[in-house]
């Protein structure tokens, strides 16, 4: 276990870190985050004693670590630090090697067999077998990465200390790292420590998380507290987008760049055609929109360019002779064109007239709108809709009773929405107008 109390440290006699106080359970996997300059490699350089705290206490395992020799901090604690000399003359083999220093006696310590089992597994875990008779100046940044992994693996610590160990790692080695290293702290009670760049790995593998601002400690908790969307702009000074992961109910961030409206030769509108696909009717459009959907399997916001108009669907395990419509249309202010793909269906075959059973409604939006704003306009839209069924009747027969999606849909890169319930209310026109002609036509 390590523990640290009231530290405070810094360069010079000047302290740029202070009152960090937390503990780290056996198999407890702790992340450091925090923007540039806020003390993450600072703090790390003195859990492994390369910088004296000005003040504060840590303990390695219940010892005051300024009490401990550096080999018996050696054999309790491995570093990999951000920045790694090396030798140039060292083969791969005998850096890994270097990691059972701390286990070897007298002078010239000799290699047991036992250490040259712990030696062959932290290399096959990193994947660095192969290299093993190379010199560290013939490796790729990443390998040596790797290489200095596997000599504080050889270490066999029971905590393990790590400064953005990601670094110049693709991200199939990122992925390999922080599996191994979490596979470290379950089986085998391993502490790990590390200071992570990358707020997405961060939340994905660390049970808590410990975040640094301006040399203070801001927050230690799980990542779902921690990264809390309001506390992690207001440290990192910019705008993120906030999701979960789909596998794990972990919160993973996106970056929101600036918006910039590109100028458009003609209207956004022009580039949508009706055409087919594999057979299918579809509208398509040259540039790609964001969409959120009433219909239950659309799962939430999402981008396309194309949008079937008539996809299939079972009515009760009943095939019904059926017809199709499409009718298009403009709010009455410019900024939506709609289209409504109308199934019509004879229900009895003694009658002659048809009636619209279902439909897939498009509502093409020229401006820019947050997620909320676009949901506020397709609870609008879904209102009216809800408006015309109850309204319309034919023959006894219920309109629409086989349901309609509407999909709102947002160009990429259109100019911000200057009045959102001019936006709100022809949304809800333009949808009553089509739908309330389009069930109250007589489909011969």
């Amino acid at each position: 276990m390590l523990e640290v109390k009231e530290l405070q440290g810094g360069y010079n006699g000047v302290s740029i870190l202070e009152h960090i106080e937390f503990h780290a359970e056996p198999g407890e996997v702790i992340g450091v985050i925090g923007p540039n300059g806020s003390g993450k490699s600072t703090l790390l350089k003195m859990l492994y004693r390369e910088m004296k705290p000005l003040s504060g206490n840590i303990f390695l395992n219940k010892q005051p670590l300024h009490a401990l020799t550096q080999k018996q901090i050696a054999s309790q604690l491995a570093v990999l630090p951000q920045q790694e000399g090396y030798i140039f003359s060292y083969t791969v083999f005998d850096v890994v090697e270097l990691g059972r220093y701390p286990y070897q006696k007298g002078w010239f310590g000799q290699r047991s067999s036992n250490d040259l089992a712990v030696i062959k597994e932290a290399m096959r875990q990193t994947n660095v077998e192969h290299l093993g008779q190379r010199t560290l100046d013939q490796l790729s940044g990443g390998e040596k990465q790797r290489v200095f992994l596997a000599r504080a693996m050889a270490q066999e610590p029971q905590c393990l200390v790590l400064d953005e160990p990601t670094n110049h790692l693709d991200i199939a080695y990122q992925m390999h790292l922080f599996d191994t290293l979490k596979r470290w702290a379950v089986k085998r009670g391993m502490t790990v420590i590390a200071a992570i760049h990358d707020l997405n790995l961060a939340a994905l593998y660390s049970d808590r998380l410990l975040l640094l601002n301006d040399g203070r400690q801001e927050c230690l908790d799980t990542p779902g507290i921690v990264l809390a969307k309001e506390r992690m702009e207001k440290v990192y000074g910019t705008s993120f987008s906030y999701v979960f992961h789909p596998s794990f109910p972990r919160p993973q961030f996106m970056l929101e760049p600036e918006r910039f409206s590109k100028p458009h030769g003609s209207p956004l509108f022009t580039g949508i055609i009706k055409e087919e696909r594999e057979g299918q009717p579809c509208l398509s459009s040259s540039i790609y929109w964001k969409t959120l959907s009433t219909s239950a399997d659309a799962g939430g916001f999402g981008w396309s360019r194309t949008f079937p108009l008539f996809p299939e669907k079972e009515r009760a395990g009943i095939t019904h002779p059926s017809r199709r419509e499409c009718f298009a249309g403009k709010s009455t202010n410019g900024h939506i064109l709609m289209y409504a793909a109308i199934t019509a269906e004879k229900t009895d075959n003694r009658r002659t007239d048809w009636i619209p059973a279902y439909g897939e409604v498009f509502l093409f939006i020229d401006t820019w709108l947050n997620e909320a704003r676009m949901a506020s306009v397709l609870a609008d839209a879904a209102e009216a809709k809800g408006q015309v069924k109850g309204s319309l009747d034919n023959g006894g027969t219920p309109v629409f009773d086989g349901g309609i999606t509407i999909t709102i849909c947002i160009p990429e890169d259109g100019p911000t929405a200057e009045s959102l319930s001019d936006i709100r209310r022809a949304a809800a026109e333009v949808v009553y107008d089509r739908l309330s002609r389009a069930g109250g036509a007589k489909w011969q």
